[in-house]
């Protein structure tokens, strides 16, 4: 489908979007940009390029397709250095968490190419190109937030492409993705956060609490992992819709706590059941 196409960020999503285009033949070339030499290195050996650089222009320098996985953060001032030296026509998508900054490279790239926000619901708590896989994004859901600046016939053609990935698509206006994302996958996160900052609080009077951590701690909070930069950057870019969430949060705390309070176990009781119910159910 493409002559070149340069991956911005070898992590875990770019590095398995890598695979799965270089397995599937999607471009008869594939690139990877990343900062660190290490990283490089990696990309290489773990198949998810076919070569890679830390120029982020001369990898860019003629792609018809770029697949942008840098924090989102980033996202904008990449686009402005990458708009001269694309292929005309590149259809530019990215993978980032939030989508505040759509009509920011729509603008930048004109007509020359074709932005497409896009974030696949995939993902883990290892980082790296080591830990990518091709079928990481088969069965997840890969949101794309076109606008009524979106280009009609690069819109079905990333339709296309990513429909065979294995993921379900879901397209939303960008405003409306940040705010579903604010509670359905930033909020967990610093959930999970803040459970690990409670226990390393108590070992400071308790050390044994590091010997009676349980599988529900632990599942609980196995996302607390992931990239500290990367969290960063999607709590500063989605501030408000994740405020918006926290808030949410505390009332539904604030409400069991009340409960709690007043011993009753009748509505201590509904409470959990409430939650199993719609856990089940979702």
């Amino acid at each position: 489908m493409f002559q070149k196409l340069a991956i911005v960020g070898v992590g875990l999503i770019g590095g398995s979007f890598g695979q799965w285009a270089r397995q599937n033949r999607v471009a008869r070339e594939v690139v990877g940009v990343a900062r660190r030499e290490e990283t490089l290195v990696e990309a290489v050996a773990c198949d998810c390029v076919d070569w890679a650089t830390a120029d982020l222009l001369h990898a860019c320098t003629g792609a018809d397709f770029v697949f942008l996985a840098s924090p989102v953060g980033q996202i904008p001032a990449i686009c402005a250095q990458i708009a001269p030296v694309l292929a005309p026509g590149c259809l530019v998508t990215d993978g980032g968490s939030t989508k505040g900054f759509v009509a920011q490279c729509e603008a930048i790239f004109g007509e020359k190419a074709h932005f497409i926000g896009g974030h696949p619901m995939a993902g883990g708590e290892k980082s790296g190109p080591c830990a990518a896989r091709p079928d990481l994004f088969a069965g997840a859901t890969w949101i794309l937030t076109p606008t009524s600046k979106s280009d009609a016939t690069a819109l079905q053609k990333l339709r296309v492409l990513l429909e065979k990935t294995g993921a379900k698509l879901l397209e939303t206006s960008p405003q409306t993705h940040d705010e579903l994302v604010a509670v359905a996958s930033h909020l967990p996160h610093v959930c999970a956060a803040a459970l690990v900052h409670c226990p390393r609080e108590t070992q400071e009077n308790a050390p044994q609490i590091e010997q009676i951590v349980a599988s529900g701690w632990r599942d609980s909070t196995r996302i607390a992992e992931g990239n500290p930069e990367m969290w960063r950057d999607i709590s500063r870019q989605n501030r408000a819709a994740l405020l918006d969430s926290l808030e949410k949060f505390a009332a539904h705390l604030e409400e069991f706590r009340a409960i709690l309070r007043g011993d009753d176990a009748a509505k201590i009781e509904e409470w959990f059941r409430v939650a199993a119910d719609e856990r089940r159910r979702f």
